[in-house]
């Protein structure tokens, strides 16, 4: 993984990223359809010369770099895309470039929220790999003068449970393997190591409803809805958690693409 960075602009790691991702999801979508060998594949892919592009921005970010990275993917992709990927080929422009603020309109139009069909105020809470996004909502809309990005995503918790494991135990792990403890998959650490990983994520998690407190988030007189591809890490502990009196958990990681896309 890169270093995080708030912006994604400095340099064209993020860009790459994007392309790689678009790419995914062309083959993705054209496998979908039916071709399975490669030259079929490449044949539908060929007839993909136009693609539109959502991006997402940390609500706290968004203000102060919405322009700058539209403008900044316009002049990297205005004379088009031409790259290889996974052994296919890819040419194409990109039409439309749209720029959202993170969580708000994947957790708005889910259908799996209750609490925003209920409730006239709450917070959307969103765990991220680089920042937790607060966004307060107040009759259905975002108060964008008090949406907040911290910087407590869990690519910064891996870091501290790897320090954690190596300082008291001496041994070295990667960021793969505190994510296995934490997702529940096979592996074959041993036991002192998986709890201080558990304890890691547990303190992290009560850090992070802690800092949401101290700017304003009022967890004690309205609802919370948690959401991100972090909240399936940290579930158990926000399950744990006493400062919390209503509170819904949508940890679907394409939530924000899908929405993304519908808006386009």
């Amino acid at each position: 993984r890169n270093p995080f960075v708030i912006d994604k602009t400095q340099d064209d790691q993020c860009l790459i990223l994007t392309l790689m991702s678009m790419a995914e999801e062309i083959i993705y979508r054209v496998k979908d359809i039916g071709p399975k060998k490669h030259d079929d594949i490449q044949k539908e892919i060929d007839k993909i010369d136009v693609v539109n592009l959502g991006i997402g921005l940390p609500p706290g970010h968004f203000d102060k770099f919405a322009k700058k990275t539209v403008d900044y993917y316009r002049q990297r992709t205005e004379d088009g895309l031409s790259f290889s990927y996974s052994g296919y080929a890819f040419n194409f422009i990109i039409d439309k470039i749209s720029i959202f603020p993170q969580d708000f309109i994947a957790v708005y139009k889910n259908p799996k929220s209750n609490i925003n069909k209920k409730y006239r105020k709450y917070y959307i809470i969103g765990i991220g790999g680089g920042t937790v996004d607060i966004i307060p909502i107040v009759n259905n809309k975002p108060d964008a003068t008090k949406c907040i990005s911290l910087e407590l995503g869990t690519r910064l918790m891996y870091q501290r449970a790897i320090g954690d494991v190596q300082r008291e135990t001496g041994r070295l792990i990667a960021e793969s393997s505190v994510e296995d403890v934490l997702r529940g998959n096979e592996h074959i650490l041993k036991q002192d190591v998986v709890e201080i990983i558990e304890r890691c994520a547990e303190e992290w998690t009560k850090n992070i409803i802690r800092e949401c407190r101290q700017v304003g988030v009022e967890t004690q007189e309205y609802p919370v809805v948690f959401f991100g591809g972090g909240c399936a890490l940290l579930k158990k502990y926000i399950v744990q958690t006493e400062d919390l009196v209503k509170y819904e958990i949508i940890d679907d990681v394409n939530a924000n693409a899908v929405y993304y896309a519908a808006c386009l």
